[in-house]
């Protein structure tokens, strides 16, 4: 598990900086033309993407492991704290405050099931 998890971070590390770095173009490919706060969406979204990519295994461990319960516990808490944070940062800064919302509750997510998968004990 833990050499897969290396390298799907290794691989997003990767790729993820380059679609950062090349945003504009493929936002200009996609829609046309620079928009600059799409652009900036698309970024922030990015970071998001990280986190998940970076996570994805310890959620399917935790599903595979018969732990569903801790891994639907996680994600109702943070719909529950998500949610609320989720519209008020639209309401404060349109669909900028949807992708910050989205980087906090996918790194939130991603703290909570890392330490969660450390501290539990299986039988050799």
């Amino acid at each position: 598990m833990q050499r897969l998890q290396h390298i799907t971070t290794l691989i997003s590390s990767l790729l993820l900086p380059v679609v950062f770095i090349f945003a504009p173009m493929i936002m200009r490919i996609a829609c046309g033309g620079y928009y600059r706060e799409t652009v900036t969406s698309l970024r922030l979204l990015l970071i998001s993407v990280f986190f998940v990519a970076i996570n994805a295994f310890r959620v399917q461990f935790l599903v595979v492991c018969g732990k569903t319960h801790i891994f639907s516990r996680i994600h109702v808490i943070m719909a529950m704290l998500g949610l609320p944070l989720m519209f008020l940062l639209i309401y404060s800064f349109s669909y900028k405050g949807a992708a910050l919302a989205t980087i906090t509750l996918e790194a939130g997510i991603f703290f909570i099931t890392y330490i969660t998968v450390r501290k539990l004990k299986f039988a050799q």
